[in-house]
């Protein structure tokens, strides 16, 4: 694994912790936007999958899970579409991408 793509799952980790409290980072959500048009895959498919875990919350993710529906790594593009099922009515935008 690239050290790139483990410091960043340690990161989410670290995210999750702080975050089951439901105290959520605000610039936690925004990294993980910017995390889904990072040149490693690893980041961007771990990046959509924090951003599933974190759900409603995640809602301003919306539009860069939509452009991530075509990233060319398939599993990208799945936790990506699980995400903005996790999000849930927020995420109506994406059904078109869908």
């Amino acid at each position: 694994m690239e050290f790139r793509s483990f410091f960043f799952k340690t990161l989410f980790g670290f995210y999750l912790l702080a975050t089951t409290s439901k105290g959520y980072f605000r610039i936690g959500i925004i990294d993980l936007i910017h995390a889904l048009q990072d040149e490693s895959s690893n980041v961007r498919l771990t990046a959509a999958e924090a951003l599933g875990h974190i759900g409603q919350d995640a809602k301003d993710a919306v539009p860069a899970l939509i452009y991530a529906l075509q990233d060319e790594i398939e599993y990208v593009r799945y936790y990506s579409a699980e995400a903005l099922g996790h999000i849930g009515q927020e995420a109506n935008d994406a059904v078109p991408a869908l």
